[in-house]
Parts: structure tokens; sequence; C-alpha cells
């Protein structure tokens, strides 16, 4: 599976880290890390 983060539409609410946590992670920078590529 591909996973495609549309960085302009995201919020870094934490959602989708909270949904998959190995996958998604808000650093420090409130900015979206993708874990698994």
């Amino acid at each position: 599976m591909r996973v495609v983060v549309d960085r302009d539409l995201c919020e870094s609410n934490g959602v989708c880290e909270g949904l998959v946590p190995s996958v998604f992670r808000i650093n420090d920078d409130d900015e979206l890390d993708i874990l698994e590529e």
C-alpha cells in the first residue's frame, strides 16, 4: 500500500496518528511524518 498526504490539506491534528500510529507521527514542529515508506 502507498500512503500519499496532501500537505496543503493536512491540519496536523493527529487524527491519522491516533488511528495508525505505526505509520503516522506528528513531529515537534507540528508537521506530519510518515514512518513507513
